[in-house]
């Protein structure tokens, strides 16, 4: 038996976990940043997720000069934040969850699906209505300016 180095880990932890428990000296403009790129490696993995599964993208605005009906998005009857889906699939497995009850289900389907949450009355433009009540839409403010995605028909309502 020898030494240990400062290479080796704690007990049976992982390396990461041993790491992670050191304070965050980042600047909140170096989080932000660290985020952004996340999210942006996150939507390029639904992407890919997509083009593997052979499904067609959520439709992107025309290149014309026509402006896009605005909307807002909101679980009607909450604040809640709202869950937003790069495929239609992937909405409507969340959908079928969610009309059991079933929290571990819909859990499943966002992390599943590449899903992600905007607050509630995030703005957002329709771009398509779908079969079975969903809707594509752009988010045009916050976090997720610029992405497309698939909600409820009813949770994207008009101004």
């Amino acid at each position: 038996m020898g030494r240990r180095t400062g290479e080796e880990h704690y007990g049976n932890a992982p390396p990461s976990v041993v790491a992670d428990s050191t304070p965050d000296t980042r600047t909140p403009e170096k989080i932000a940043e660290d985020e952004d790129r996340a999210a942006e490696a996150k939507k390029e993995a639904g992407r890919e997720r997509v083009r593997e599964r052979g499904e067609a993208e959520p439709p992107t605005p025309r290149a014309d000069s026509t402006p896009q009906p605005h909307c807002s998005l909101s679980i009607p009857g909450t604040k809640q934040r709202v869950p937003v889906f790069p495929t239609e699939d992937g909405m409507g497995e969340f959908a079928k969850a969610a009309a059991t009850g079933d929290a571990p289900g819909m859990q499943a389907a966002i992390v599943g699906n590449h899903g992600y949450y905007v607050p509630s009355q995030t703005g957002c433009a329709w771009l398509h209505v779908g079969l079975l009540g969903s809707t594509s839409i752009r988010i045009t403010e916050g976090a997720h300016l610029g992405e497309a995605g698939w909600v409820p028909t009813e949770w994207a309502s008009g101004q």
